[in-house]
């Protein structure tokens, strides 16, 4: 058993190691691999030694993330006791999944890191999607593909799926080739998924996000006060956006906190005006205490104002919006809102893609320590939703991506300071098979979990 706990820590390490602030992400394709050998060679108990591996392999990847992210103790430790013990739970079914013969016991088992992975981001989520460990794999587009089908729980099937196959393929001999077909018919259908979204038809918009850091601001006085942030940081961006022909441009998250909002928004009325451009702001609604995106044209405010849904735990104290989705006709596309953390979550990223919504604002806001696990969660919304991305942040990274989840652009804001990002950018399609089912993949990891329980039947 210590033998195994040693494999367990050292598949968390890799996983770890995949993730930031190494991001050595292909790792990430074979970091569970001594994990799944470790659970293979349990000759007993293999449910409480499965659970015991799951703990020991959850703990040694979540805990240095937990360290780096810089959080409150008490709040880092409640992360890291949740996904740890998700993890347990996912030792224990695949120790008793990778019981069934050949290829079986490995798909059961991938089946049921995918379940857990599932119940871990919807049903007890802190970051929604954003602390699944195949956040990483946005990274690489033409795999995360799977995600337009699937969702996130399909592409975690895959990935876990593959290394589980491999672990018995290098053990077992006998199963060999049960496990080389299975491999091989997921490694077919991740190509038709990654050949199927290669490219985004349809007509181009050209986008402008615009960012910047708190430090940027102060550089330039604009740090404590509406009125100088308008006139010297946010005004020009604009207007440097317009001068290169953007036509739907977008302010971080809660860029301003006026006393009057309709006065604010007014003042960005005529610059909608002169390109005929929309423009996304972010705004903190001091007397109603919400955190709202409103869009701008050149006739005047539109009436409908997006509002923050999903706030952070701990951290955000104010009244949570109730899930409206708004959506804006605008030079032929449909554009709808996220604010920041809301992004994390599918639920109402799958509204805009059952609505057909070709280009997604999301204002936002980081800090150094969160921003790239953030950006990265983001970029697999596109992709499984089907809409272009024009992400704003402030303290953060900013940027442009396709509904394949390619970045067009992007700049950290951190290093860079104030700066406007511009891009074409092909409308996307929305609808995707995800958009419209969600979550079906669930019901057939369970089929496939019970199966494998129940190997005796086989």
């Amino acid at each position: 058993m210590l033998r195994g706990l040693a494999t367990a820590v050292a598949s968390g390490l890799l996983l770890y190691v995949a993730d930031h602030p190494v991001h050595a992400w292909p790792l990430a394709a074979i970091a569970l691999v001594p994990w799944f050998w470790a659970l293979g060679a349990l000759s007993r108990r293999r449910v409480l030694g499965g659970a015991l591996l799951g703990a020991a392999m959850g703990l040694s990847y979540t805990t240095p993330i937990a360290m780096g992210l810089h959080f409150p103790i008490g709040f880092a430790a409640a992360q890291v006791g949740l996904l740890s013990g998700l993890w347990a739970i996912a030792g224990a079914l695949s120790g008793a999944a990778l019981r069934a013969p050949r290829a079986l016991g490995p798909l059961g088992a991938a089946a049921a890191v995918a379940l857990v992975e599932w119940t871990g981001f919807s049903v007890v989520p802190i970051w929604g999607t954003a602390q699944s460990f195949v956040r990483t794999w946005s990274a690489a587009p033409q795999v995360a593909s799977v995600v337009a089908y699937t969702g996130v729980a399909g592409l975690a099937f895959a990935i876990v799926a593959a290394q589980a196959l491999l672990a018995r393929l290098l053990a077992l001999p006998a199963a060999r080739f049960s496990c080389g077909v299975a491999l091989g018919a997921l490694a077919l259908a991740v190509a038709i998924c990654a050949f199927d979204r290669a490219t985004v038809p349809g007509p181009m918009l050209r986008v402008a996000a615009v960012g910047w850091s708190e430090g940027s601001l102060r550089a330039r006085g604009a740090d404590d006060a509406d009125a100088r942030l308008f006139e010297r940081v946010a005004a020009p961006l604009v207007r440097e956006a317009t001068s290169r022909g953007a036509r739907l441009i977008v302010l971080p998250e809660a860029a301003f906190a006026p006393e009057d909002p309709a006065a604010l928004l007014a003042r960005f009325v005529p610059l909608a005006r002169a390109s005929e451009a929309l423009i996304v702001v972010g705004l903190f609604d001091r007397k109603r205490h919400e955190n709202r995106a409103a869009f701008v044209r050149a006739s005047g405010v539109h009436p409908a104002q997006y509002r923050k849904t999903h706030l952070v735990p701990t951290v955000e104290h104010y009244s949570a919006g109730d899930g409206t989705l708004i959506q804006v006709a605008f030079a032929g596309a449909r554009v709808g809102a996220l604010i920041c953390q809301d992004d994390n979550f599918t639920d109402l990223a799958r509204g805009y893609g059952r609505a057909g919504a070709n280009v997604l604002a999301v204002p936002t806001n980081d800090w150094a320590a969160v921003a790239p696990y953030h950006l990265e969660n983001s970029l697999l919304r596109p992709i499984e939703e089907g809409y272009a991305l024009v992400r704003a942040a402030s303290d953060g990274t900013s940027a442009i991506a396709d509904a394949t989840g390619a970045v067009l652009v992007s700049s950290d804001h951190l290093r860079e300071g104030a700066s406007v990002l511009v891009a074409d950018v092909p409308l996307g399609p929305g609808n995707t098979l995800y958009a419209r089912f969600g979550d079906w993949i669930v019901l057939p990891c369970l089929v496939l979990l019970l199966a494998s329980l129940r190997r005796r039947a086989w």
